[in-house]
């Protein structure tokens, strides 16, 4: 039966929406604050410990930023903030948090990743298909957001309608072949991956 999500007080904040995950639920305020409760195994509720709650909290490290709205994958989380940047956290093992990294939980992360305690926020960079490879692409404005519900793919769509994808994109196989490490613009027409 649904019930009443009770807060810690004096905390009685307005929540606008709500995703969940196969084991985790984000919470999004009226404010821009975002509460994160559920499974924290991976450090997928973005708060500075590995212990699950039963109760949402909120996500201090991201209170300064104004969330909008996030995606909730088996093992990991993303969220967009009003300026079209997207942080992910969680876990790793199949490069769906778009650090460049294959790891069960992030330790070593690039600059413009800032530490929680024991948890890691990582900003995620998106980069295109030129003429001359794959570059990144600085001025990139993400408006939508989706991770694969029992998988690990992580999805983004920006401004001007074009795609990225990053993560396991085939949720059955163990090849880490299969995996892309960063965020990479979808060429529609082209094989984004294919099994030799």
């Amino acid at each position: 039966l649904p019930s009443l999500l009770t807060f810690s007080p004096p905390l009685r904040p307005k929540i606008i929406s709500a995703t969940c995950g196969s084991s985790h639920t984000l919470l999004f305020t009226s404010s821009g604050l975002l509460y994160t409760f559920g499974s924290n195994a991976h450090a997928q509720l973005g708060h500075p410990h590995l212990s699950s709650l039963k109760t949402p909290q909120p996500v201090t490290s991201l209170s300064d930023k104004i969330i909008v709205s996030g995606s909730c994958g088996k093992h990991h989380t993303l969220v967009l903030t009003l300026s079209g940047k997207v942080y992910a956290f969680g876990g790793n093992k199949h490069g769906q948090l778009g650090n460049g990294l294959y790891l069960k939980r992030t330790v070593n992360l690039p600059e413009h990743s800032f530490k929680d305690g024991r948890n890691w926020i990582n900003k995620v960079d998106f980069y295109k298909t030129t003429g001359r490879g794959i570059k990144m692409y600085r001025d990139c404005r993400i408006t939508s957001l989706a991770c694969s519900f029992e998988g690990y793919g992580s999805y983004g769509i920006g401004v001007n309608g074009e795609c990225y994808y990053w993560g396991r994109v085939d949720a059955d196989s163990e090849e880490n072949d299969d995996v892309e490490r960063v965020p990479r613009e979808v060429i529609f027409g082209r094989k984004v991956w294919c099994k030799m």
